[in-house]
């Protein structure tokens, strides 16, 4: 398509290029979890009280007033919930790495899951089982502390709101 539309020369490896394999799967990663991050946004919109909003108009709120002061903090709790979940998510992309490259082109997308599975099912020479359990129990371990780092922040998040509000 971008051929015929004129807007390249030749034809792009996209996923066989160092250069673009990297940014090619995480443009794919990024549209994988979209849909799923709008519905709850859109969730979390359609939570908002419309009283609350209707009385700021009649009090004289603009629109920027009611989106800065109204719409975002009572939005931060979801907000602070939807990073968190991508954060972990986004330490998750065995799948769609194997499947789109393999930890290649040249190591470029080489991912830890991506990483501890070569070492540990290796199809050429040896599997080194106890080098891939290894990182593996490290990245386990790396991952429950980001979480826990992530939850504290979306607590502490949830806890300013609530305080304010009193």
């Amino acid at each position: 398509m971008l051929l015929k539309a004129g807007l390249i020369s030749q034809s792009v490896d996209w996923l066989g290029s160092v250069d673009t394999a990297f940014i090619i799967v995480v443009i794919v990663g990024i549209w994988k979890s979209f849909g799923m991050k709008m519905v709850y946004w859109l969730a979390g919109i359609q939570s908002l009280p419309k009283e609350l909003f209707e009385s700021a108009r009649i009090d004289g709120a603009t629109s920027f007033q009611l989106f800065r002061y109204i719409m975002i903090p009572l939005l931060l709790p979801v907000g602070s919930v939807i990073v968190l979940m991508s954060a972990v998510n986004a330490l998750h992309v065995f799948d769609l790495v194997q499947t789109m490259t393999g930890g290649g082109p040249a190591f470029k997308t080489d991912m830890v899951d991506v990483y501890i599975y070569r070492y540990a099912f290796s199809g050429s020479g040896e599997a080194r089982v106890g080098f891939a359990s290894a990182a593996g129990v490290l990245y386990g371990i790396v991952i429950m502390v980001i979480s826990i780092v992530l939850g504290l922040f979306v607590r502490l998040a949830g806890g300013r709101k609530s305080q304010k509000s009193f």
